[in-house]
């Protein structure tokens, strides 16, 4: 809950994907206005503000309209223009990621909407937060991306969206607080930097690209 307070722009998008979740699934409203104030103040919410859902909707989403989190917009389009695919979709999903690994009140309204959804795939419910059509999103992640090869996420049959967020919190704080400009600085945290090798030409006399070896050798 310490990174909301960091940034009223980080619970702005937060409440976007909220109101995305309440339009998708409305039998998630009666659960959350059982939640206790201390839970209803990570999306800077107060019991009253869910008297009507109406309302709440017409609240959250005014909230969704205010400007997004600069760093962490900014990042996210660098890391995916540079690392990714460089696609809408891509972006968009990462963003979501970065927003959910940062946001535990958006994590628990997510499996809110899990509990209140017994309709199986969840499949649909992410794609409506991130604004894409289920189509799309199941072709995307069905196939070859990114985002698993880093592993950000990967498929959970029992997963409540389908797939298991597993952004690292350290790049997701990066991607939040810093405005960078070469990907690797965004992913330096997360990535281990291997030790020097201990092998020799000598390790590659059995190969065939072994005299290969030695004649680069001795063009160095």
């Amino acid at each position: 809950m310490t990174a909301i307070k960091k940034s009223s722009a980080l619970n702005g998008a937060a409440c976007g994907y909220l109101w995305q979740l309440l339009r998708t699934i409305p039998s998630v409203y009666p659960q959350m206005r059982e939640m206790e104030p201390r839970q209803l103040e990570q999306f800077e919410l107060s019991p009253q503000d869910l008297a009507s859902r109406q309302a709440l909707l017409k609240l959250l989403k005014t909230r969704a309209a205010a400007p997004k989190p600069v760093c962490l917009w900014h990042n996210c389009e660098l890391l995916d223009r540079q690392v990714g695919e460089n696609s809408p979709l891509s972006l968009a999903l990462l963003r979501f990621i970065a927003i959910y690994t940062l946001h535990p009140g958006l994590q628990q309204m997510i499996e809110e909407a899990g509990d209140a959804d017994r309709q199986g795939s969840r499949l649909p419910l992410l794609a409506a937060m991130i604004g894409f059509s289920p189509e799309a999103l199941r072709h995307y992640l069905s196939g070859a991306n990114w985002m698993r090869e880093i592993a950000f996420f990967h498929h959970e049959a029992d997963s409540l969206l389908g797939v298991s967020i597993n952004m690292d919190l350290l790049l997701a704080e990066k991607l939040l607080t810093q405005t960078l400009e070469k990907p690797v600085e965004l992913i330096s945290d997360v990535l281990e930097e291997m030790p020097p090798s201990q092998l020799t030409l000598d390790d590659y006399g059995h190969m065939q690209l072994g005299a290969l070896v030695e004649h680069t050798s001795v063009l160095e």
